[in-house]
């Protein structure tokens, strides 16, 4: 279905893996349109500037073009995307998609048409993020893998008390995947 290279081990998914996976992307992804729309006003036609739903139309492209690419780098977590070709169907239907949004924004199916240009610099926005985040997914993801590290469950120790065990998951107060606020008195 796909050319990534399998791992030489069963894949063993823990709930503490795929939340610092979602939350890495998640804070990656948010600094990216949240940068877009502090540098919108400079770069991007007045209208970005004067309309609100200009705006609003302009980060929708640019959260979907964003998202849609993401796929790119998730599929291949320990090397660049390049590394391992995806199967042509793959880009096709990621392109397809990016591509039909792009004509129903530039359409003005869902708000106020906008402009070529201001969509062109949108995908080139995007894909200068998707090279920047495929550069840095494997040191961030060694960051968060050491401030959230994956741990093997003993069968008679409850998933919630891994978490507790490693004073150096905890983030501002919040054990990330297992309790939500810690008791300050403890």
């Amino acid at each position: 279905y796909d050319n990534v290279v399998p791992s030489s081990s069963p894949e063993l998914p823990t709930i503490n893996k795929l939340l610092r996976i979602a939350v890495m992307f998640g804070l990656v992804m948010t600094a990216e349109s949240l940068l877009f729309y502090v540098l919108g006003p400079l770069i991007l036609s007045g209208n970005f500037r004067n309309d609100q739903l200009y705006t609003e139309s302009m980060l929708y492209l640019q959260i979907s073009v964003s998202i849609e690419s993401l796929i790119f780098i998730t599929r291949v977590p320990d090397a660049p995307f390049y590394s391992s070709m995806p199967i042509c169907s793959l880009v096709l239907s990621v392109l397809a998609a990016n591509f039909i949004i792009t004509a129903i924004c530039i359409g003005g199916v869902l708000g106020p048409q906008l402009q070529w240009g201001d969509a062109l610099y949108t995908w080139i926005y995007d894909i200068l993020w998707f090279l920047a985040i495929d550069f840095v997914k494997i040191p961030l993801g060694m960051c968060f893998e050491r401030c959230f590290p994956t741990d093997t469950v003993a069968d008679d120790e409850p998933q919630e008390r891994v978490a507790s065990n490693h004073p150096d998951m905890q983030l501002f107060c919040c054990d990330i995947g297992y309790k939500f606020v810690e008791d300050a008195a403890s």
